[in-house]
């Protein structure tokens, strides 16, 4: 209180003036730089994730594939123990041709059956489909005479399972560009099944089932561009350097993302690159959080300094208008500081006192501690409701879904329990369900309910109706009483319009609630009207979309 007295009193207090505009610049542009930087990492983790998304996906299509050809070579291979010794080229053709690999299993060259020749480690491509040029180049060889195959080979035979080799060059590729390869190998015991022991898996080892890849066809399809794309495929083997098996041969210095994989005892490590670009929204909002709190941070720069010079204006005329401008401000600041926050304090310890039990005579005084710290927060909210409609672009609302029956139903418990000894009945029509702003809505409701119990006949209850048809809801609050002027009526939705009190209690509003109550309904995209005769009374009725760009009807 000593900065109003001050006032009063003539003796302003002085500005620094140039020091506050700059305080005021330096504080909004350190707030826009933690926001955009914010905003920033934000975006950075949006876009990690959506690559986490995009490389698990790959990973998917990728397992899907590889397990699909390992179940085929497995069905082969059961094939192959079914016929035994009797099998014959002309019978594993006709296997091969009903399981249509080369359009079901892309990257697939063929299925092949190579036995092992005595009990040596040499094992011969003995049955191979389908038998085309390239596949035909393939009869006969040793592959075990391959370091990169045989290793696999043994992996296979000792393990009992599929096994897949490094990259190789495939005997299929009888053109002058060859094409990196591997094959994946499944083997073949004596009796079929895996025999117990080590010793026993190498003894009775009849041979390999196996499948050729031509690495350029079994990856296409695998890797869908977006985000990131696939930049290489390495091979990786111990004591071996990596080897390109598909893709870029070019060294990537900052890869994306990176994820090593095994298949059958073969690593492959995945580099990515990034991809089609990042999403644009990425870059615009932090840049345009950034552009707004330069903006903002000028023009709160520029309207301080305008306040400032604007002061010293003022303080340059006559003692009396300096006093009478001096008091105004302090008086705004009073409203928004002094007594809202006082007030607050009072209404959370009045909740603690309420919740503390106390008797009858003192409960019932902390109830009407409550009630006059609502009424005089209230009052402080419609002082801030009615600037921010004044000089802003009307009240904002926040749709969300909700009941507005349960809205209303709320709003006259609140005034029932304010006002014990008044009568409000409220009745509901159709489905209440739509979009609102429930606290705006709320706020209506209790700035009408107070209207009507502020103007309205004392021993005569208030209705409250509730009308849903269609897509639009009506709610309508009347009173008993002195009717309205008629050419009171559309004054009263103006600010600081009020008509006289029934009950003597004209002096507790300012004249804001129906404004209010007016400029909630159009930020609805509603509307309010009054209708007031003296043998109907006076009913206020509040018409709404129920959501937002509803049509009317």
């Amino acid at each position: 209180m000593k900065p109003l007295l001050a006032a009063w009193r003539g003796r302003p207090r002085r500005d620094t003036g140039q020091g506050r505009a700059i305080f005021v610049l330096a504080s909004a542009l350190l707030l826009t730089a933690i926001a955009a930087l914010l905003s920033w990492r934000v975006a950075e983790a949006r876009h990690e994730a959506a690559v986490v998304a995009a490389v698990e996906a790959d990973l998917a299509r990728l397992d899907r594939r590889m397990t699909s050809s390992v179940a085929l070579l497995r069905a082969t291979r059961s094939f192959v123990l079914a016929e035994g010794d009797a099998i014959t080229p002309r019978a594993f053709g006709l296997f091969v041709g009903g399981l249509r690999i080369r359009s079901d299993f892309p990257g697939i060259q063929g299925l092949a059956w190579s036995p092992r020749v005595g009990q040596g480690d040499t094992y011969r491509i003995e049955l191979i489909e389908p038998m085309d040029e390239r596949n035909r180049a393939a009869l006969g060889y040793d592959m075990h005479s391959d370091p990169v195959r045989a290793a696999a080979m043994d992996r296979s035979r000792d393990s009992g399972r599929f096994s897949v080799t490094g990259s190789v060059v495939l005997k299929q590729e009888i053109d002058a560009h060859k094409s990196p390869g591997f094959l994946v190998y499944t083997p073949l015991y004596e009796r079929g099944g895996v025999p117990q022991t080590l010793e026993e898996r190498r003894r009775l080892l009849r041979g390999f089932v196996y499948a050729p890849f031509r690495a350029v066809d079994f990856f296409e399809g695998v890797f869908e561009p977006g985000v990131v794309r696939l930049h290489a495929v390495h091979t990786q083997s111990d004591g071996e350097p990596p080897q390109v098996l598909h893709g870029s041969e070019e060294a990537l210095a900052r890869p994306v993302a990176t994820r090593r994989i095994d298949f059958g005892g073969q690593a492959w490590l995945l580099l990515y690159a990034p991809g089609t670009g990042r999403d644009w929204t990425d870059w615009v909002t932090p840049a345009g959080v950034l552009l707004a709190g330069l903006l903002v941070s000028v023009l709160l720069y520029q309207l301080t300094r305008t306040q400032v010079h604007a002061r010293r204006r003022a303080e340059l005329r006559s003692s009396q208008l300096g006093r009478q401008v001096q008091f105004s401000q302090l008086l705004v600041g009073i409203v928004s500081h002094d007594l809202r926050n006082p007030l607050n304090v009072i209404q959370l310890n009045a909740a603690l006192l309420e919740r503390a039990g106390l008797r009858d005579e003192f409960a019932r005084c902390v109830q009407r501690i409550q009630s006059s710290t609502a009424m005089s927060l209230r009052l402080i909210r419609d002082l801030l409701d009615f600037t921010q409609a004044r000089l802003g672009s009307g009240l904002p609302v926040v749709r969300t879904p909700g009941d507005i029956v349960e809205i209303v139903q709320q709003a006259a418990d609140a005034a029932r329990l304010a006002h014990p000894a008044r009568r409000i009945e409220v009745d509901a029509h159709g489905d209440g369900a739509g979009t609102w702003d429930a606290d705006r809505m709320a706020q209506v409701v209790g700035n009408l309910l107070n209207n009507a119990l502020v103007y309205g006949d004392p021993d005569s209850p208030i209705h409250v109706s509730v009308h849903a048809e269609h897509s639009r809801v009506r709610i309508a609050v009347h009173n008993a009483g002195d009717p309205i002027p008629p050419a009171l009526r559309e004054a009263l939705f103006e600010p600081l319009q009020q008509g006289e009190s029934t009950a003597g209690r004209s002096g507790r509003n300012i004249g804001l609630g129906l404004y209010i109550v007016r400029q909630i309904a159009r930020a609805h995209g509603g509307e309010v009207q009054c209708r007031s005769t003296r043998d109907e009374g006076t009913t206020f009725t509040v018409d709404l979309p129920r959501a937002e760009g509803a049509a009317s009807v």
